[in-house]
């Protein structure tokens, strides 16, 4: 596989989905790209479907679900392209959406590493004016946060800027980025699973120096599924852990003291949450597990750190507690924020 795009799909049980998906793939203006797509040991009929509506395409069948890092990390590995566009099933490209990514990247700075689409919400098949992400940005309270979710488009994101990151359902990167960010064989965080492997590479990029621009001309729909049951207790353990374990491997003691009012009340509120849904508590259980590793992980993401503290607390946006409160906070501490 050589193209200059790599495109990797991760399939579990997305049979629904996929056929728009690939048909949006197939319409695309620009032509040279390769496709491969990992199925995390689906029960439905995705591989199948992938290898009748794709031909040329590739295809890794697992035998067990390895999470969407494991399998995005797979799919990275197995391809070659110069970038890579990490792509959910559930979503639909405008035909002009891989041509402005890359157009992006290519006529930007050499540490501009990946590329956030315009991404709209899809209900039911049909496209909305409802935004789903126009990039990553981070709570004071380290919880990540799609820029302009759940309001309407009126064009108030169409600028070229600057964002902390992109959802990784729909995101062009830079391999050499990826290269550079790598632990061990892992791009993104394995022990993560799903959900916040990609705030958390964010993170990790952004301590290294690396940008990401937000492409407002590149637009994608995004049809999100909804969990119940004990998915959706699976889901929240998964917050709960991933949330600790990327402010164990990417924050500073002296960053966490100076937004400590915030970070505090968030865990308040998730503690509190515990004592309705106790089974939650497992997701700290497991973060403790993973304390050890992630601390090993986090001395080899430090190493390569380059931004300084005001850069990356520049992403860090206040949307609950108030700023009079951290303000007071930082004046009876010595308003020390440095590590």
């Amino acid at each position: 596989m050589n193209s200059h795009v790599s495109v990797v799909l991760v399939l579990w049980n997305c049979e629904g989905f996929l056929r728009p998906c690939l048909d949006s793939l197939r319409a695309q203006t620009l032509g040279d790209f390769e496709v491969l797509a990992v199925d995390n040991a689906s029960s439905d009929g995705s591989a199948r479907l992938f290898a009748r509506e794709m031909p040329d395409g590739a295809l890794i069948e697992n035998s067990r679900n390895l999470g969407f890092a494991g399998a995005a990390n797979q799919g990275i590995g197995n391809t070659a392209g110069e970038f890579v566009l990490l792509l959910n099933p559930d979503i639909v490209l405008a035909p002009d959406f891989l041509e402005a990514l890359v157009t992006a990247l290519r006529t930007a700075g050499p540490r501009t590493g990946w590329a956030a689409a315009k991404l709209l919400r899809m209900n039911n098949g049909q496209p909305t004016k409802v935004i789903d992400s126009t990039g990553h940005f981070l709570t004071r309270a380290r919880y990540p946060h799609n820029r302009g979710w759940g309001e309407e488009d009126k064009g108030q994101y169409d600028r070229d800027t600057a964002v902390f990151g992109s959802c990784a359902a729909a995101v062009l990167y830079r391999r050499g980025m990826l290269d550079d960010l790598r632990l061990g064989d892992d791009v993104f965080d394995a022990d993560f699973s799903s959900y916040f492997e990609d705030a958390d590479l964010d993170w990790r990029a952004a301590l290294a120096g690396w940008q990401c621009t937000h492409v407002p001309a590149a637009v994608a729909w995004h049809e999100r599924g909804g969990s119940g049951g004990e998915a959706l207790v699976r889901v929240k353990k998964d917050l709960v852990r991933n949330h600790l374990l990327m402010m164990v491997k990417n924050d500073r003691p002296g960053m966490i003291l100076a937004d400590l009012p915030f970070i505090a009340l968030y865990w308040t509120k998730v503690l509190g949450r515990m004592i309705i849904e106790p089974r939650l508590a497992g997701g700290l259980f497991s973060a403790f597990r993973l304390l050890p590793k992630m601390l090993g992980k986090r001395r080899r993401i430090q190493q390569k750190r380059s931004a300084s503290n005001g850069e990356i607390r520049s992403w860090f946006v206040d949307v609950g507690l108030g700023e009079k409160l951290a303000t007071i906070f930082r004046r009876a501490t010595g308003g020390r924020h440095d590590a």
